[in-house]
């Protein structure tokens, strides 16, 4: 389908774009790390691209891959063009009256591919520094997840604020806790 045909094409684009987004958050970080150091940490063990790739195709945001996210999303682009058309035409509607029907339908598919991108560049470029941290746990005691306390922070980050956690632990939790 062409809703197929564009929906792997944003999907390859994200990849390449967050793989990259990945590698140079993991450089900032390392960089970040010796200066904080002095030289004791290791920055040449910097994430690389094809390792950022890997884990966008194999590690869950909120229990989904980002391939299942923009497949679901493109699923539900085509289940909601389909349901307006056919109820359009059952109902007699014109050409132009079915064009607008689906007005409704692009802006929910182009919201969830924001809210799909957003959730990923913060998994990233998370993703991204705990990689770094865990390739220098030589010289880092642990990890501390920060939220930012205002208005809009919600329940579920601002549980965690101020935990921390020895690096390499599994129960680590860090951004992306939801959607968006």
């Amino acid at each position: 389908t062409a809703a197929g045909t564009g929906y792997a094409e944003i999907r390859r684009m994200m990849v390449d774009r967050l793989a990259t987004l990945g590698t140079t958050q993991a450089a900032w970080a390392a960089d970040l790390l010796d200066d904080a150091t002095e030289g004791l940490a290791t920055a040449s063990r910097i994430v690389s691209k094809a390792r950022m790739r890997e884990v966008l195709g194999s590690e869950y945001m909120q229990g989904l891959t980002l391939r299942e996210w923009v497949g679901a999303s493109e699923a539900a682009l085509v289940r909601g063009a389909t349901a307006a058309l056919r109820n359009g035409v059952g109902q007699g509607l014109e050409a132009e009256a079915l064009r607008r029907s689906l007005a409704p339908v692009y802006r929910t598919a182009r919201n969830n591919l924001d809210a799909i991108a957003r959730t990923a560049v913060t998994f990233t470029t998370n993703r991204a520094h705990m990689a770094t941290y865990e390739a220098n746990d030589d010289v880092l005691v642990g990890v501390e997840f920060l939220a930012t306390l205002d208005s809009r922070t919600t329940p579920i980050c601002a549980r965690w604020d101020g935990t921390t956690w020895p690096v390499g632990s599994p129960s680590i939790q860090y951004p992306p806790l939801h959607v968006n």
